[in-house]
């Protein structure tokens, strides 16, 4: 069962199985909405360069980074977003306890109050 609303296309070619096979090493799995972006190859490229660029910034607290993109997944309702998400807060060794608590994050006592502002966040 899909739940985008444009359905994802075969990624066929070269580039299809080279942007398959990076994003199975990446993500474990290919994300369905790649197969939604196939549709747009320009709109792929530019969002997979965005996303190694922001791979790069390390200004901000890993464990903040983690938990505002999980909030965001959890808003939008991206269950992938937020199971890959967990994935890479394990990975990277956070606190999956945490990252276990963010679509419930109002209600949990787990957080500090400084990680609450960066959920609250809009």
């Amino acid at each position: 069962m899909t739940s985008t609303r444009i359905p994802p296309k075969e990624i066929t070619g070269l580039y299809g199985a080279m942007v398959k096979k990076f994003a199975g090493r990446t993500f474990g799995q290919v994300p369905e909405s790649l197969g939604v972006m196939w549709h747009h190859l320009p709109v792929l490229k530019a969002s997979m360069g965005f996303g190694q660029k922001l791979q790069k910034w390390d200004r901000c607290d890993e464990s903040l980074k983690s938990y505002a993109h999980m909030a965001v997944a959890s808003l939008v309702g991206c269950s992938w977003c937020l199971d890959f998400n967990y994935f890479m807060a394990h990975n990277r060794g956070l606190d999956v306890a945490k990252a276990r608590e963010i679509p419930r994050w109002r209600e949990s006592d787990v957080f500090t109050p400084l990680e609450r502002e960066v959920l609250g966040y809009r």
